[in-house]
């Protein structure tokens, strides 16, 4: 639960609560000077002879550690968020595809949910690199970022995995369903492409798209794997397509 909560979140409730102790540090530093018991009788009797004192120590030592906890939990998160993105296109990064895909792996295995896989792959970049520049290229990679972000749901999980190869991560959906998206995508990146930078050429992908009934034991490797042979077997033909991997018909248990 509490790696589900920001830390910006966190830490200000955490410095909250230890702000607490500071009027109880002062009540207990007076009756060792004082030579007292903390009695109950005594602690009401401090606290209602200073309530000045204690009011203020509590509410200036919570308004410090809180807005230390702010401060010190934004920047945790931020590190973290630029741990799991990619730099040059904010997608994630291929740390967070692959735990992503585990993860996902892991819910198909549990409740038998559906997961599909796409890997693209942008055609010609070393090309468009060598007559244009490197800052024609990284347009292009933010261009097919761009159009990911804008034709995927909210579920789904759109990576840079490296280069100009990218993954996207479909929970919920059939081959098929993603076969849609995949082309949508493609037609898609044209008109984003002139929006990121108008020196751009046309712009193509070739696409492998595979779901765990293309794979004989359920694995995030396998998975990946089967949608990289689709994605290479795309490129082979000529790239600027779509291509699915075949389907197994059964998932066996692996041999000892």
């Amino acid at each position: 639960m509490v790696e589900t909560i920001p830390k910006r979140q966190l830490y200000p409730l955490l410095g909250f609560f230890l702000a607490l102790g500071a009027p109880g540090g002062l009540l207990v530093l007076r009756g060792l000077v004082l030579g007292r018991l903390l009695s109950a009788d005594w602690v009401v009797s401090e606290l209602a002879d200073r309530p000045i004192t204690y009011g203020y120590m509590a509410v200036s030592t919570a308004l410090m550690f809180v807005g230390l906890g702010f401060i010190l939990g934004a920047n945790e998160d931020l590190l973290k968020k630029m741990s799991m993105t990619d730099a040059l296109t904010g997608l994630a990064n291929r740390r967070q595809f692959d735990k992503r895909l585990r993860e996902e792996v892991a819910r198909v295995d549990r409740y038998g949910q559906r997961l599909t896989l796409m890997l693209l792959d942008l055609d010609e970049l070393k090309n468009l690199n060598d007559q244009k520049g490197h800052e024609a290229g990284d347009n292009a990679i933010r261009a097919v970022a761009r159009t990911m972000q804008h034709n995927c749901r909210a579920t789904d999980l759109a990576a840079r995995i490296g280069g100009d190869e990218f993954g996207l991560i479909a929970p919920g959906i059939t081959m098929t369903d993603a076969l849609t998206v995949a082309e949508r995508i493609q037609r898609s990146l044209r008109t984003e492409a002139s929006w990121v930078a108008s020196e751009l050429p046309p712009l193509t992908l070739s696409i492998g798209i595979a779901d765990t009934s293309c794979t004989l034991q359920l694995d995030p490797d396998r998975l990946y794997a089967a949608a990289d042979g689709a994605l290479y077997r795309a490129k082979e033909q000529g790239r600027d397509r779509v291509l699915m991997a075949p389907v197994r018909d059964e998932r066996v248990a692996e041999t000892p």
